[in-house]
């Protein structure tokens, strides 16, 4: 239950960053004069985009959050199961999905064109076509996150901190001089021993 809870921590901010991009890219190709550009985005309910730095922020936030337990988790050795992997079809469906919605309710709030008021706009072809690459890039950040978590989890695992002190002492005891060990004959002892008895 926790990794496919870490999963959708992991997967969202993600999503959402890949469809946001992807959405304001597609104003950028169909206008883009910038001032054309800025009143299309005024008139069509777009005026939030200006909130992004801190929606981006919200986001990474979570990112961090989830790259943390996945770390936690791998550690304590719980092993991904089906639920706690990153699934291809999330992101194959969400980001399209949640850009149309998006669309549709941006417009239905601004002034609405009726239901299908968005499906017209010459942007909206163009913005659910990017959501594709931009989903798939979205897809192989998170599974690349999971596996940095999961190494990070090896290498600062259980059995690391007692090899850490057994290397802390090793080091420590080295640096000890030690005075050379006095020869045999220093000793008083002859150089070699007498000879074994058949």
């Amino acid at each position: 239950m926790v990794r496919r809870r870490l999963a959708w921590l992991v997967s969202v901010p993600l999503m959402v960053a890949g469809s946001q991009v992807a959405h304001s890219l597609a104003y950028r190709i169909v206008y883009p004069v910038a001032s054309e550009r800025d009143l299309v985005l005024q008139q069509t309910g777009h005026g939030y985009f200006a909130q992004a730095p801190l929606v981006g922020g919200i986001g990474l936030a979570l990112l961090v959050a989830a790259f943390v337990g996945f770390v936690v988790d791998a550690r304590d050795g719980r092993v991904a199961g089906r639920a706690g992997r990153v699934s291809l079809a999330r992101f194959a469906v969400l980001p399209p999905l949640g850009f149309a919605l998006q669309e549709h309710f941006e417009r239905l709030l601004h002034g609405g064109d009726g239901v299908f008021g968005a499906v017209v706009e010459p942007t909206f072809v163009v913005g659910l076509l990017l959501q594709l690459p931009f989903a798939l890039l979205a897809y192989l950040v998170a599974r690349l996150l999971v596996r940095v978590a999961e190494r990070v989890a090896r290498v600062f695992g259980t059995a690391r901190p007692q090899r850490w002190a057994a290397a802390y002492h090793a080091a420590r005891f080295s640096s000890l001089e030690l005075a050379p060990a006095p020869s045999a004959l220093a000793l008083g002892h002859a150089e070699r021993g007498p000879p074994l008895l058949a």
